[in-house]
């Protein structure tokens, strides 16, 4: 059968070489062989070198998703995948003593270099995207694996995000194996939390702050503590488990903080000790703001600001306005908690963002800790966007 390779324009295989993950449409001299949707296809360089092979997408800018990088064996079938899965899953295992949770991902995409396939483990079940055509491919094959070697209660599909459309692929989500309960109970360190993996945010759970959740809980005695865009309770029940004064929840959405009420019940946290409101973040900042009430530990978890590059102005202009009202109901000597999970702003240009934000407030602070994804969501130092979740501890005089 006649080989599927992409020819890189001249100067363009340096991204390659240098380990980086996405070959662009741009970058492309010329395709020979017609590859299909998810077709594995050679990556050569302008005077035909050979570097490496990846999943073909013809509808995508990100054109070729690398998945070895320089000369190997040129058979990449099930036993190669297996392979892959195998060496991300038994990584998790030897991380098991750091991560303390019977809840963690087994595979992180370009990181675990299955770039487009997530996979994350939830108490004995599985949930998993499929996001990129490649990823989409090799679905029969992940499902082998995961019966076979993990053989869980139930396998559930989250594909239903819009990047999928970007392949030329369907969002969906659905049930792949076994059973899928209304919620599952998961447990990290002493806290226990109810996940809703078929309709909650992301596969159902942010896995990717755990160990900043630790962290918090670590700061959190005898505090009181606003925790903002809470979801179903996850910094805030570890400042509780460790013995915060009192704990106020914010979100917006109805689903997350019912079973915010939930998990409160399931941890045995009694009502005194906690506030649940459901109200716009930057609203009930603005209101403390004007109450001149204040807090020992504000903690910020907000959502994406900044999708696409066209976004950055008004995402750099949100997350000023967030953390400087959050900064103004901070007590002196109290902790600021704040994150960005937007890709397109870095870890210098969110502090950047910070700096402005105590200077504008005329507050002095200090930097404690740099925060991101934990141990289970390794990444690509070439890819700059693979540090998507960046966050900052800071203390405040």
């Amino acid at each position: 059968m006649r080989e599927k390779i992409v020819i890189l324009k001249k100067s363009r295989e340096i991204p390659v070489k240098r380990r980086h993950p996405w070959v662009f449409s741009g970058a492309i001299s010329k395709v020979v062989g017609d590859p299909g949707y998810g077709d594995v296809v050679l990556v050569l360089s302008y005077k035909k070198e050979e570097l490496g092979y990846g999943w073909y997408s013809p509808r995508s800018q990100i054109r070729v998703r690398m998945l070895s990088f320089g000369m190997i064996d040129k058979k990449i079938d099930e036993e190669f995948f297996f392979k892959r899965l195998h060496r991300a899953y038994s990584y998790r295992k030897d991380m098991d003593p750091l991560i303390n949770s019977n809840a963690y991902r087994i595979v992180n995409s370009e990181g675990d270099f299955l770039p487009g396939l997530i996979i994350d483990y939830y108490n004995g079940y599985i949930v998993c995207q499929f996001l990129s055509c490649g990823a989409e491919k090799i679905k029969d094959i992940v499902l082998s694996y995961l019966i076979k070697e993990i053989n869980p209660y139930g396998i559930y599909e989250r594909s239903d995000v819009d990047v999928r459309l970007k392949e030329g692929l369907n969002p969906v989500s659905r049930t792949l194996s076994g059973e899928i309960p209304d919620k599952i109970e998961i447990q990290e360190k002493d806290v226990k939390f109810y996940v809703d993996i078929k309709k909650g945010h992301k596969t159902g759970f942010y896995l990717d702050q755990r160990e900043n959740r630790y962290f918090l809980g670590k700061i959190s005695y005898n505090k009181n503590i606003l925790n903002c865009f809470c979801y179903t309770g996850g910094f805030g029940l570890h400042a509780l488990k460790n013995r915060s004064k009192k704990v106020i929840n914010i979100d917006t959405s109805i689903d997350s903080l019912k079973i915010l009420r939930e998990n409160m019940l399931l941890n045995n946290i009694e009502k005194s000790r906690y506030e649940i409101k459901r109200q716009n973040v930057f609203a009930s900042l603005k209101e403390y703001i004007e109450a001149k009430e204040s807090f020992d530990v504000v903690i910020l978890d907000p959502p994406k600001f900044v999708k696409q590059t066209s976004d950055l102005k008004d995402g750099i202009l949100g997350y000023k306005k967030l953390n400087k009202r959050a900064l103004k109901i901070l007590k002196s000597g109290g902790y600021l908690i704040t994150f960005s999970c937007s890709g397109l702003v870095d870890l210098l240009q969110f502090k950047k963002i910070i700096m402005e934000c105590a200077l504008d407030c005329g507050r002095d602070i200090s930097i404690l800790k740099e925060m991101c994804a934990g141990v289970d969501h390794p990444y690509p130092p070439a890819l700059k966007y693979g540090k998507y979740l960046k966050g900052l501890a800071i203390k405040v005089e």
